[in-house]
Parts: structure tokens; sequence; C-alpha cells
């Protein structure tokens, strides 16, 4: 059998035997190099490395190894590197390696200042015969010595401090992905970079290839490791995908520039990391401080002044290393940029950079997600899907926005990469037309790519989460997907049916009992449901304007409990930090007062319409509860015995209302002292003002969760049933736990907040396709006048 190939350079067609499928051959007319496609995959076939001659067993449908090895068409020209280039990397690299030995240099003259008062000062001890006076002289001899010692230790200890575990290594092998080591070997081939020894895959968003050993590795010649994010492959497609790995094997195409850089990347980093990190040991120290004598805690006082000083040295070696190594390594990132350019094409490369900071946002939003779901039990098992599903569901709006954040995006003094708009405007100077280009998407490229997502999403939540996770807690990404996708549906939904009306400030009344279906006259109760839409409609406007002011009134209301905070513990603070300006703890509680008064009567002018909304939703779920019309909508049923379990934790709601935004404005006045603590360590009162408080909201949580406790929570749970205090928080806090408070207080008002609009949403989507089939369609959108 011969298979028929095209030369894609002369476009000369001739045919070849089909045992060379996959592999490389010439032109016969112009000795073009090529690879034979293959012509029909046999997945028993053996894989050789570098070569992938059939397509693997379980890889996607709709590719083949032949055709995706196909698509490179040539080589590329390669990036040149000047003489000038060499030397600038060649000085920089010495400038960078000079700086740790500056820092040791100061070490050295610590210890030679330690010497020196050492031997030559002993006379303080002996200066004077008065036994107090000999016993502060020995504090003062020794004291600088202890303190210098313990700065010794803190200047050297960065040089054996290991960085963090960075988590489970995944690594591919060769016969279980042949196409993508194939791939990786021949991107390696075309733009000139020694192949790796290892691929790695995780759940970042980002790729890089490097030494694998890490600096012993500069001395080991070909040495490297590749790791994959695999978000990349799930929202790229293959040429945008190749692209990214041309990229990062285009910093190694260059044997000393390689090392070289490498070395720069490491002691930047090292600075950084040095500067920054904090362990055991420096909360140790200041422990110790706090605790100690005043005698002897003087010298630890001094030891921590002379860490902060080293510290300061560290910083001023990190700004300068960056400043020195900055631009040499953003030449580095425009360099491997010409090699992605000239595989893949400019245009591709500028689709791929318009991409990334897209997928970067669905990965941010992905993950803000992940403690809700985790809290319902339903953690989805794929997040690279979750991720790319975000990027696809992008409004334009979104869209344009990252795009104005490009084109505003400028390069700095210390950043290590270029800008995104100045690399785009690179691509389009060098208007590569590209040598590979295959649409089909990335993740084809993987024969076990979901299980090789599922594996990476579970590293990432042992991770976040602990060992206490377990694998019941993930649950196919399907069920999360259809339940994102409602969600916003829902929030679409509660914005057309309330017309910018619907507020967690306030709760609808809304009846709880069954209803008895012989008493419904559905004809009576469509003609309600249209009476009250109508109505609704006509007070929305005026509805819009007082709840305006409600929250602004609840705003100040909540400035003025934290400023009565702030007066109670005896701290200044600037006319200009809240909205109010009271002048002391008696105008602050007359202010609190008189702001109340004014919300009841605003809300006394809300109470009509928020009538009519429940008159509305109301009569919606009554007509629902007629078997006839429950069957003719969809999941009728199902939605009918939602709504029976919803709407009595909504009465709930509105009953616990107040506490609950009690003990949000508590948490608000506690996060301010807080935030205090620092600035005001001596002051007395500020301590015992956080003590009374922290009682007062431990039993603020616990009366609450009480309340919560006696009703179920009433959508699905990964857990199947729990109650509302459940869901809520996973622990009540002791009066004298702080963290605890402050945790378990934000993590009830904010999963409180989060029921209560997926359960209103969720009404809200049902009563809107109750009031569909009366043949009244859901409220156009509101639009807001934007100024």
């Amino acid at each position: 059998m011969a298979i028929a190939v095209t030369c894609s350079k002369c476009r000369a067609s001739f045919r070849v035997k089909d045992e060379l499928a996959g592999r490389r051959g010439k032109c016969p007319k112009c000795q073009e190099l090529l690879t034979v496609p293959a012509a029909a995959p046999t997945p028993t076939a053996a894989v050789k490395p570098g070569v992938v001659e059939t397509q693997p067993s379980g890889s996607s449908p709709g590719i083949s190894p032949g055709s995706v090895l196909a698509a490179f068409h040539g080589k590329i020209e390669p990036v040149p590197s000047t003489w000038t280039y060499r030397l600038g990397l060649l000085l920089v690299g010495l400038v960078m390696v000079l700086l740790p030995l500056v820092y040791l240099g100061v070490i050295c003259l610590v210890a030679w200042a330690m010497y020196l008062h050492a031997t030559h000062d002993t006379w303080i001890m002996t200066a004077s015969r008065n036994p107090r006076i000999e016993l502060m002289a020995v504090i003062i001899y020794l004291g600088p010595l202890v303190a210098g010692g313990i700065a010794i230790v803190f200047m050297v200890k960065p040089f054996f401090a290991r960085p963090a575990d960075a988590g489970r290594r995944r690594s591919l092998t060769r016969s279980g992905e042949p196409l993508l080591f194939a791939l990786v070997d021949r991107i390696c081939d075309t733009v000139g970079s020694p192949r790796p020894k290892r691929i790695d895959v995780d759940c970042q968003v980002n790729a890089s290839a490097s030494l694998r050993r890490g600096i012993w590795s500069i001395f080991a010649g070909n040495d490297l490791v590749l790791t994959i994010g695999l978000p990349l492959a799930a929202a790229m497609n293959a040429e945008q995908f190749v692209g990214v790995l041309a990229h990062e094997f285009g910093h190694f195409s260059q044997g000393v520039a390689m090392r070289m850089t490498f070395l720069i990347r490491a002691i930047s980093f090292w600075f950084t990391r040095v500067v920054y990190e904090r362990d055991e040991w420096d909360v140790q120290l200041v422990v110790w401080c706090n605790k100690l004598d005043l005698r002897i805690g003087a010298v630890l006082w001094l030891a921590r002044a002379m860490v902060w000083c080293t510290r300061r040295i560290l910083w001023v070696l990190m700004m300068v290393g960056h400043a020195v190594g900055g631009y040499m390594l953003r030449q580095m990132e425009f360099d491997a940029d010409h090699c992605e350019m000239r595989l893949c094409g400019s245009a591709v490369f500028e689709q791929s950079q318009r991409l990334l900071p897209a997928l970067g946002i669905a990965c941010q939003g992905a993950l803000s997600t992940l403690a809700e779901y985790r809290r319902e039990g339903r953690l989805g098992d794929n997040l690279p899907r979750l991720a790319s599903e975000n990027v696809a569901r992008m409004t334009s709006d979104v869209r344009q926005e990252i795009d104005k954040l490009i084109e505003k995006s400028k390069t700095g003094l210390f950043d290590t990469h270029p800008s995104d708009r100045d690399r785009i405007l690179a691509a389009r100077r060098e208007n590569a037309p590209g040598v590979f280009h295959a649409e089909q998407p990335a993740a084809a490229i993987f024969v076990h790519f979901d299980e090789l997502c599922r594996n990476v999403t579970w590293d990432y939540y042992r991770g976040l989460f602990g060992p206490n996770l377990k694998p019941s807690d993930m649950h196919p990404i399907d069920e999360l997907l259809a339940r994102q996708s409602g969600d916003a549906e829902g929030q679409k939904a509660l914005a057309r049916y309330f017309q910018g009306t619907f507020t967690a400030l306030r709760v609808p009344l809304l009846s709880a009992k069954p209803l008895n279906q012989d008493e419904i006259d559905p004809k009576k109760m469509v003609l309600g449901l249209r009476q009250a839409r109508e109505k609704m409609l006509e007070l929305a406007g005026s509805a819009r304007d007082t709840l305006k002011r409600y929250d602004q009134q609840d705003t100040q209301l909540r400035d003025t409990f934290q400023a009565a905070a702030m007066f109670e513990a005896g701290i200044r603070f600037k006319p200009d930090m809240f909205s109010i300006r009271p002048a002391n703890t008696n105008e602050a509680n007359e202010l609190a007062a008189t702001l109340r008064m004014r919300q009841q009567d605003l809300g006394c002018q809300l109470d009509e319409f928020e009538k009519v909304v429940g008159r509305r939703l109301g009569a919606a779920l009554a007509l629902l509860s007629i078997p006839k019309v429950a069957r003719q909508i969809e999941d009728g049923p199902a939605r009918l015995a939602e709504a029976k379990r919803s709407l009595p934790v909504i009465g709930l709601f509105r009953s616990v209302l107040p506490q609950i935004l009690e003990l949000r404005d508590a948490r608000a006045a506690m996060m301010t002292l807080l935030a205090q603590i620092e600035k005001n360590q001596k002051n007395e009162w500020l301590p015992r003002t956080i003590g009374k408080r922290m009682t007062t909201m431990a039993e603020q949580i616990r009366g609450l969760s009480e309340r919560l406790s006696t009703y179920r929570y009433p959508l699905e749970h990964g857990r199947g049933d729990v109650s509302v205090a459940e869901y809520a928080a996973d622990r009540a806090p002791l009066a004298d736990d702080l963290p605890g408070i402050v945790e378990v207080s934000g993590q009830m008002l904010e999963n409180l907040a989060s029921l209560f609009v997926r359960m209103f949403s969720r009404l809200i989507l049902t009563a809107e396709a109750v009031e569909s089939l009366a043949g009244l369609p859901p409220l156009p959108e509101l639009v807001e006048n934007k100024p």
C-alpha cells in the first residue's frame, strides 16, 4: 500500500510506502524535508522514541500523529545573538554573582565589628565597682555580642533556606504520551534547543522549561525538564500550544546564554525569597521580644533591629539585581518570543498573548468559588476544563476590558518580562508567517488528557485543603458546569425580575404555607399575577431610588459602628476615614439612632413594593403547584419541591436578618480595630476593647447558629441532609479564639449571602417559566444610564 504525499514547498505530489508513515523524508523534486503522514492508524503498533508511527490508543478523534507532525513545513530562521548582547549578558551575570559576595562581605563586616568590640571594649566591665552599675556594664558589653550573634545567624540562614515544597510532581512517559513527546522533540529540533529529559504536568496557567537539577545542571550539559500547565492545553488550539512550548525552548536554544540567564534568574529569585519569606525563627524572635524581661528583651530588640537592617541590605541588593538583570532578561524574553513567532506566526503569537490574561482571570474565577463548592461537597474534578469553559463564556465586554489593560500595559525598569503591549508590537513588526499551523484542540495531542486533568486537580486540591480531602468530595465537572451556568442565568433573572431592586438588605414577605390545590382558580391566579407584575413595574422606579437611599443609610450606619469602636479604644483617626464624622462616642451613638430611624422610614416606603413582589412570586408558585402546570414546565415537580424547601428558609432569613446585620457590623468594627494594633502597641484600651467585642461576637455567632440549626439546607448538597447552620459555618469559636471568631464570622456572612442569592435566583427562574407559560414573557433587562 502506498501513501500520497504533497510537498509543502513545491506542491509536487508523489507516493511512498506505507511503512514510512510518520517518518521524515525528502521531496524528490526540491529536496525539502517533510514528514510522511499516517495512512491508517493501528493502535497496536510500536512507538519509538522521537517518532510516532500510529495513532495511540485512546487519543482524541480527529487528530493523528501524522497530521500534527506534518503540520511542520520547513525550519525557522535562527534568532541571532550579537556579540554585544553576549558581552552584556556576561557582565550582568558577573554582577549578579557579585551581589551574594557583597552580602557575604556584610556578614564578615558584622563579625569583624563583634571581634573588635569583644577584644577592645573589655574596659566597660571594669569601669565601676558599684554592683548595680557592674551588672548594667556586663549587659552593655555582652548585649552587642549576643545581638550580633543572632543577627549573623539570621544573615547566614538564607544561604541554607530551602524553597517551599512545590507539591506532588506528575511526570509523563514516552510510552504513555507518545504524540506529545514526538511533538516536543520536533519543536526542540526546529528551534535548536536540547530535548527535555522529563515532561511534567501541573494545574498552573503556565509552561516552563528549566534545568532539571537546578544550578547543578549548569555543568551537566543538556539537562532540561518541561512543565506543562494543563489549563493551557485545555484552552488553546495546537498551534497556540506549540507556540508557547517553542517560546520556552527558545530560552535554551543558546547554550551559554541559557546558563547565564538561569544563573541571573536563580540569584534574583533567591534575593526576593529571602527578603520577603518568614519562618518560625522570625516568629519566635518576635515572641521572645514581647515576653522576656526588658533587660534581656532589650538585647533581642537590638538583634531584631540588626536583622531588619540586614533585610534592608538584602532588599537593596535585590533591587540592584532586578535593575541590572531586568534588561537582559527582557531581551531573552523577546528572543524567545521570536522563536514562537517564527514557528507559529505573528498572528498566532498575538492570539496567545491575548488569550493568556483571559485564561489567568478565568482560573482565578474558578479558584474563587472552590471554597463554596467544597462546603457543598461538590468540587469539580477537572480544573483545567473549568478554566477553559470560563474563557469560552467570557462576554465581549470582559474581553474588551482585558484588551484595554493590554494596551495600557508598560514595561517597568525592574520587570523581568516585557509588557504584553510591547510583545504584541514586536510580533507585528516581525510579521512572521510561521511554519507550523494546526487548528485542532491542543488537548487532542494528549492520549490521557481528561485523566491527567483529574490527577493534577486532585494534587492541587490536596495542597489547598490538606489531607482531609476525600475522593468523594470530587464530582464530575459536568455537574459543576451545569450549576455554574444555572447560577449565571439566575443572576440575570434576578436583575430582570426585580428591575434592579434586589438586595440582601431586604427580604420580601413570602408565604411558606402549603397551598390547597382545590382552592386555586388558575384564571384568577393568572389575573392576579398579571396585575401584580404591572403594579411592580409601576412602583419599580421609586423603589430603586428609595433603595439607593436605604443602602446609603446602611453604609453610614456601619461606619458609625466602626467610629464608635475607635472612640471606645481611645484611638484617634482622620476625619475622612469614614463617610460620617462624629466627634465622640456619644455623638456616634446619637447618629446611629438617627440613622436607624431614617432606615425604618425608608423601609416602610419599600413595604408596599415588597408586598407586590411577594404576591407576584407567590402567584407563580401557586400555579406551579397545579399538576397540569408543573408537567408543562421542565423539571416542574422538582422545582416545586425545591420551592417548598426554600420558602421556609427565606422566611428564616427575614426573621434573622437583624442578627446577620449586627454580626456584619460587629465584624467590620473588629477588623477596623485589628488594623490599628501595630500602630498602637502601647494603647492599653485597644486590647480591652477587642476582648470585649470578641465575647459579643462569639455570642452573636452562637445565637445565629442556634436559629439556623433548626432548618435544613434547601438545595442539593454533596453530604446529603445538612442544616443551614452546618452550611453557614463548620464550627462555633470560643470567646477567646480571636482568629476563629474573625474566620467563622466572615465565613458565615459570606455563605449566608451566597445561599440567599442562590435560593432567590432559582425561585425567580421557576417563576419566569410559569409566567411564560401564562403568556407573560420575561421582563426586559434593566438598562442603567451610565454617566
